[in-house]
């Protein structure tokens, strides 16, 4: 249960740290795309190891928890994504890597609306 706390007080605001980081040495398209893989690892990473735990006895109310979490960060960072196009749209730069990249980021909140994990 903590753990679950520190990822829903550590993710969102990490992510966000990061990518001012990442900015500060590249522009903001490729610091966006450094990040867009992570929350889609993240739930993955979690999808499989709720699924490798299920034999065990554990309490099963912990994976679903951090699977909700990574997803409501993937949409944040979703939103980040959609702003960081619009300004490139309006500034008329290249803009394919941003979509990729945010067609990457929200793969996994499509995944959870659809339920396929």
């Amino acid at each position: 249960m903590t753990t679950t706390l520190l990822l829903t007080q550590g993710l969102i605001p990490s992510m966000f740290f990061l990518f001012v980081v990442l900015t500060t040495f590249s522009n903001s398209t490729r610091a966006y795309a450094a990040i867009s893989l992570v929350p889609l690892a993240l739930g993955l990473t979690v999808f499989a190891l709720s699924s490798l735990s299920a034999v065990e006895h554990s309490a099963d109310y912990w994976w679903p928890d951090l699977y909700e979490k990574i997803v409501w960060a993937s949409a944040v960072q979703t939103g980040l994504g959609i702003g960081l196009i619009v300004r490139a749209l309006y500034r008329r730069r290249p803009v394919v890597l941003l979509v990729l990249a945010t067609l990457l980021t929200s793969s996994l909140v499509w995944l959870h609306a659809t339920r396929w994990l």
